[in-house]
């Protein structure tokens, strides 16, 4: 992750809107992308440069947020299997990924990185498939269980 400096700026950076003397945060991705200078904080999807990344987060991030925005459990059924067939297309995505690896690459680091994302998807659509949700159930208990329960996290 992309470390964040605050800091005040010594000239004009008129293209981010950033005028001598203000104080502006600044980030760099890697060292081979252009520093990124804002005046407000970066959120947690700005630092991250892995488009596979990326795309986790959006899924957990809509997730949680439609899970807190739903109505009945009919409604949070409906965000589990959205969810799950995002998580599907992106593990399609990984196997797609390795099964054009060359054979000398497919079990070595590239490889490796793509299996380990592949079972981390599996557990996570296994574990969101497997959740009860029962129509009886309190809302707003299932709304905190769910959310709160569901573990994106890619090793």
């Amino acid at each position: 992750m992309a470390k964040v400096h605050h800091v005040t700026a010594r000239k004009d950076y008129p293209q981010e809107g950033i005028l001598k003397g203000e104080k502006y945060y600044w980030w760099k991705l890697n060292r081979w992308t252009s520093k990124v200078r804002s005046l407000t904080p970066p959120s947690e999807f700005d630092l991250i440069s892995s488009s596979f990344e990326k795309e986790i987060y959006t899924i957990q991030t809509n997730f949680r947020s439609e899970v807190y925005g739903s109505f009945s459990i009919s409604d949070l059924q409906t965000i589990r299997d959205e969810t799950v067939e995002s998580l599907n297309n992106l593990k399609e995505e990984c196997q797609s990924s390795k099964d054009n690896l060359p054979p000398e690459l497919q079990e070595v680091t590239s490889g490796e990185i793509l299996t380990t994302r592949i079972n981390s998807l599996e557990n996570i659509i296994s574990e969101l498939e497997n959740y009860e949700l029962y129509e009886d159930d309190d809302l707003e208990l299932l709304q905190i269980m769910f959310s709160g329960d569901i573990d994106f996290t890619i090793q």
